[in-house]
């Protein structure tokens, strides 16, 4: 195979290769046009390999209990200390998933007098603020 012929082949492959990625995310795009998806009216439906897969909304929680809880040798003062110093922390779907772990906490490792408090950033930008007692 001469030079040339390679250097066609190869771009082929970058053609097909670009192809592959390309069509089934404008398949994908254009079935959420067809779902009623106006760009700044209507969120877009969620379709598989559509260009917004990845962006869920998502409620950020920061959670802490006060004193402490105990888990074996693990102390946790907040839902931060419960994962790898990454460059985010655990995340949930719905406020009420955070209020879940944080009583799931207590009944691990808490004490009855422990503290909870949620500051939480909703999907609408509301910003809450809840403290309550392990029960």
């Amino acid at each position: 195979m001469s030079k040339e012929g390679r250097s066609d082949f190869k771009i082929y492959l970058v053609v097909v290769f670009i192809l592959l990625l390309f069509v089934p995310q404008f398949y994908a795009f254009i079935l959420q046009f067809v779902g009623g998806f106006t760009p700044f009216k209507t969120e877009p439906r969620r379709i598989h390999l559509s260009w917004d897969m990845f962006s869920t909304k998502v409620e950020r929680c920061v959670l802490t209990w006060s004193p402490a809880i105990h888990l074996g040798r693990e102390t946790l003062s907040g839902l931060r200390d419960a994962s790898l110093p990454l460059e985010w922390d655990l995340t949930f779907d719905h406020v009420l998933d955070y209020r879940n772990v944080a009583n799931l906490g207590c009944n691990l490792g808490g004490l009855p007098q422990t503290k909870i408090k949620l500051k939480c950033f909703e999907q609408e930008g509301k910003i809450t603020h809840e403290e309550f007692t392990c029960r």
